[in-house]
């Protein structure tokens, strides 16, 4: 009886050890868990978390490889650590974002292993980016439905005012019109090329000859060009240097004519002998007597001589 009892409570014990470790299996491949040798902790730096939580499953390519480990703010964005199964596959350009795993909830990190030629380094984090989700998405079109609306009611104004105007007969009379117009010069222009179009092959071909041998006679006479260019660059300054010149004679002149009126006017108005002489008719008159005396006095000289007596030496 005493062994029955043993043997039950054996099977018991058993039972609920079997049960203990099923549940923590289950619970270790629900959360995402597993064990491997090839696991490593790789760091992702996303600018938000975009609502991903820890033990959220990591896909490469569609196919889980790991689970989330932690997710933290740093230094102004959010750090994410994860766990994956064997990274040989990542390259240097790997990125990851973060999706949403069911319709009705819940977030993955979804990596892309990238194309390049050169190996993930270990250690390095991964850029993250978060698209926007449906809630997001919801918020969003509540945003901007306001504007939407505004929107719609403008285009419906435009179309009731577009049908106003083509409800007009005499509107519609002019539109035609319009059309028709365009529609003529249309063809007309389309004739006039076609009437035209030998004048006009013709003309392009000369114009094509004529800048041809316009090319053809620069490249001939550039050298000469140039030295002409030169000469009158020259002889543009040599005038330049003369017009400086004359402006100088100029403005000598000017000085000359300048003192010539102060010398002038110095005579005209000032007590001199020059302004006696033009001026004064008693001072030219005794000039006039003078010189007559002298002339007298000359002609008598001449003729009888001058009588001189010298002493030397002693006083009379």
């Amino acid at each position: 009886m005493i062994d029955e009892q043993k043997k039950n409570e054996f099977k018991v014990g058993i039972v609920s050890i079997t049960a203990l470790v099923l549940l923590f299996a289950g619970i270790i491949l629900g959360r995402g868990y597993g064990v491997s040798v090839n696991n490593r902790i790789v760091n992702f730096r996303f600018k938000n978390s975009g609502g991903l939580q820890v033990s959220a499953p990591i896909m490469i390519n569609g196919v889980k490889r790991g689970f989330v480990s932690s997710v933290e703010n740093n230094q102004g964005s959010v750090l994410v650590s994860g766990s994956i199964d064997n990274i040989s596959d990542l390259k240097k350009d790997v990125n990851a974002r973060i999706t949403i795993l069911e319709i009705t909830g819940g977030k993955k990190l979804e990596i892309n292993p990238g194309i390049s030629t050169v190996s993930y380094m270990i250690g390095s984090e991964i850029p993250g980016t978060t698209p926007p989700d449906i809630p997001e998405l919801v918020a969003v079109f509540g945003t901007v439905s306001m504007d939407l609306t505004m929107l719609i009611k403008r285009l419906d104004t435009v179309m009731t005012a577009g049908t106003k105007v083509l409800d007009d007969g005499k509107a519609v009379d002019q539109i035609k019109k319009i059309l028709k117009n365009v529609d003529e010069l249309s063809e007309s222009l389309n004739q006039l090329i076609r009437e035209n179009r030998s004048g006009i092959n013709s003309s392009v071909k000369d114009l094509k000859y004529l800048t041809g041998e316009l090319k053809g006679a620069y490249n001939k006479y550039e050298p000469r060009l140039d030295t002409l260019v030169g000469n009158l660059n020259s002889l543009s300054y040599s005038a330049k240097n003369s017009i400086v010149k004359v402006d100088n004679a100029i403005d000598k002149a000017d000085n000359l004519l300048s003192d010539l009126r102060d010398f002038t006017a110095n005579i005209k108005s000032g007590d001199n002998t020059l302004h006696k002489l033009m001026y004064d008719k008693a001072f030219a008159a005794r000039i006039d007597s003078a010189i007559s005396e002298l002339s007298g006095l000359v002609l008598f000289i001449k003729a009888n001589g001058v009588n001189v007596n010298v002493r030397l030496g002693s006083r009379p």
